[in-house]
């Protein structure tokens, strides 16, 4: 009957969008798991986040990030390797969990360090026009995101002058 098919159309319908945040939150699973700045996140920003996440591989090699341009975009390190590249200088190695482009997205500046595969790599990509989003409807993910950043960026510089006073001068890697 018309009356029963189109009740089954109505609420089929409404049920798709359910349905399909119950499957991003399947399949991404493992990212929120591994990525320390969703730990304590809530609920709410989960499901939020998890919609603008866009999966991306790198290969062995792969330059994923280039100091000096501009930041279009941040990752999340779901599997692999990379290294972190300051003036040619190896500063650190990150691995799953990790996450890296931030600090470009948050100061709105050109990329303080380049990022380069080590092995393959999967991983996920959100965008800065979602990742704005996403700090201006939770205060809480933009605080942290700046705490982070301060921390990371302090890191860096302390690196960056123990190689240079170790070896008189910055040395990169080959």
């Amino acid at each position: 009957d018309t009356a029963t098919t189109e009740i089954y159309t109505l609420s089929l319908h409404d049920a798709l969008p359910i349905l399909k945040m119950d499957i991003l939150l399947f399949l991404n699973q493992r990212i929120i798991e591994k990525v320390p700045l969703f730990k304590h996140a809530d609920e709410i920003f989960i499901r939020e986040v998890v919609q603008f996440l866009e999966p991306v591989v790198f290969f062995p090699e792969d330059y994923i990030i280039r100091q000096g341009e501009f930041g279009e975009c941040m990752y999340f390190l779901s599997s692999g390797r990379v290294e972190v590249l300051a003036n040619g200088v190896k500063v650190a190695d990150l691995s799953a969990g990790s996450f890296f482009g931030e600090s470009s997205l948050v100061h709105n500046e050109k990329r303080n360090a380049s990022i380069k595969a080590l092995e393959y790599c999967d991983g996920y990509r959100l965008s800065k026009k979602r990742f704005d989003e996403l700090r201006q409807k939770f205060p809480e993910f933009d605080r942290h995101l700046k705490e982070i950043t301060a921390s990371r960026w302090k890191e860096h510089t302390e690196t960056l002058q123990k190689n240079e006073k170790s070896h008189g001068r910055l040395e990169p890697t080959a």
